[in-house]
């Protein structure tokens, strides 16, 4: 099963249709579980996309502007899950009491605030606040992720390195803020943590530690070091260790 949930309750107000208007007072949602499976391009909704972006010839396209308004009020996600499986590789991804709180759409005038908040199953916790109003040309994202396992990457990182093993807790306060017509221009700010860190190869012979190097071109004989010896190094930015 794709997705199920227990519990849908909506509310809209009929008697602004006649204004061409769809006012939704509420929507309550709980118990929504939804699982993505995925297998290189494959995924196990590419029926539903298909279903509604393919055309139809016979169909024209009406280009007559709407004078419709919708406004989406009081939007809540509460006790649900989604479980993410890649079935390349056997990496599995579950997060657990999914809460999702928007207080307004306005696809009017198109502003929305969005807080999100989530559990992971292998531990940790992410909440997120969004606010976006295109017409102030605005948006600001706040990303505060505390615990998070650093073992969910293993299988990603096993395609190109020889672990057996990776643990850690990462946790980020960050805020995004940027212009809606320009969204590749950002200020990012905040901090980012690795606690409790450390690596494994399969044949053991990292035990709990792990070599980078900072200029792949200048250090490239300490890389080929590394792989003479069936070990691996990280190409960082900069130095993490300056005394």
């Amino acid at each position: 099963t794709f997705v199920r949930f227990d519990t849908l309750d909506t509310e809209v107000s009929l008697h602004k249709l006649l204004g061409e208007k769809v006012d939704v007072q509420h929507i309550y949602l709980s118990g929504f579980s939804a699982t993505i499976l995925q297998k290189n391009d494959w995924f196990n909704f590419n029926d539903i996309i298909e279903h509604f972006t393919k055309k139809k010839t016979d169909e024209k396209k009406d280009t007559t502007p709407s004078n419709w308004k919708v406004i989406l009020n009081d939007i809540q996600i509460k006790k649900s899950r989604i479980v993410y499986k890649d079935l390349a590789i056997g990496s599995k991804f579950s997060l657990k009491d999914l809460a999702l709180n928007i207080p307004i759409i306005d696809l009017s005038n198109q502003k929305s605030n969005v807080d999100v908040g989530l559990n992971f199953v292998s531990g940790g916790s992410l909440r997120t606040k969004i606010n976006w109003n295109p017409l102030k040309n605005y948006f600001l994202i706040d990303v505060n992720l505390k615990n998070f396992s650093t073992a969910i990457v293993l299988p990603y990182l096993q395609e190109t390195m020889n672990l057996s093993s990776i643990a850690g807790r990462l946790n980020t306060n960050i805020k995004i803020k940027g212009q809606t017509k320009h969204i590749m221009n950002l200020n990012v700010f905040g901090n980012v943590s690795l606690n409790d860190f450390s690596m494994k190869d399969n044949k053991d012979k990292n035990g709990n530690k792990v070599y980078y190097v900072t200029d792949e071109n200048q250090q490239i004989q300490y890389i080929n070091l590394f792989k003479s010896q069936g070990m691996e190094a990280l190409i960082l930015p900069s130095a993490i260790d300056k005394p």
